[in-house]
């Protein structure tokens, strides 16, 4: 039972070193924030094995936060 969870603590780690280093190297190849944030989003669904990710940043003059970026699916199957 240790070894199972050891392995799986394991593979989480790879995982993420694996969407940290995707995204640096994204992040080396534009300037473009848009294209980064949507490219990040992208990697952490497939990464991370989930059904969507949003990525949001802080609005200064609304005073709120602002979905900037976005990939995959809703639960009901819709884009985000």
């Amino acid at each position: 039972m240790d070894n199972a969870r050891l392995f799986q603590a394991e593979r989480r780690r790879r995982q993420e070193a694996t969407l940290l280093a995707e995204v640096a190297r994204l992040i080396s190849g534009t300037l473009d924030l848009d294209q980064v944030l949507t490219l990040t989003a992208e990697c952490a669904v497939d990464v991370f094995d989930v059904h969507c990710c949003g990525i949001f940043l802080y609005d200064d003059t609304r005073q709120a936060l602002r979905l900037v970026a976005r990939s995959g699916h809703d639960d009901d199957g819709s884009a985000p």
